[in-house]
C-alpha cells in the first residue's frame, strides 16, 4: 500500500494526526491529536451539560419519567441548545479531521516522491 494512501487512512478513519505519526511527523502530529482531543472533550461537555438539565427535570418533577417525553426532551436540547452553543466544537473537530487527512496524504507523497529521487 503507498505510503501517503496509508496516512490517509490512519488520520481519516483511526485518528486525526495518526498518519503524521507514521510518517514520522511527530510534532504535527501531536498537534492534530491535542486539537482533535481538545474539541471532543469541549463537545461531551455540552451534551453532558443537556443530560444533566434533562435528569434534573426529571428528579424535580417537572418532566415525568415517560420515554417519548424524555426523548422529546433530550432532542430539543441538542437540537435547540447543543447546535447552537456546541457548533464551534464540531466545526473545529470537523475542520481538524479533513485538514490532518488532507495533509497526512500531502505529506505521504511527499515522502514517496522524495524516496525516488
Amino acid at each position: 500500500m503507498h505510503i501517503a494512501l496509508k496516512a490517509g487512512l490512519y488520520s481519516a478513519f483511526v485518528l486525526p494526526g495518526s498518519g503524521h505519526l507514521l510518517l514520522k511527523k511527530r510534532y504535527r502530529g501531536y498537534a492534530f491529536i491535542a486539537v482533535t482531543l481538545i474539541s471532543l472533550i469541549m463537545l461531551l461537555q455540552s451534551i453532558m451539560a443537556i443530560s444533566q438539565q434533562v435528569a434534573d427535570k426529571i428528579v424535580s418533577g417537572e418532566l415525568p419519567i415517560e420515554l417519548g417525553q424524555i426523548m422529546a426532551e433530550i432532542h430539543q436540547g441538542i437540537y435547540g441548545e447543543l447546535l447552537v452553543s456546541a457548533g464551534f466544537e464540531f466545526k473545529l473537530l470537523v475542520a481538524c479531521w479533513l485538514l490532518s487527512t488532507i495533509d497526512s496524504i500531502r505529506e505521504g507523497l511527499k515522502a514517496y516522491q522524495q524516496g525516488l529521487k
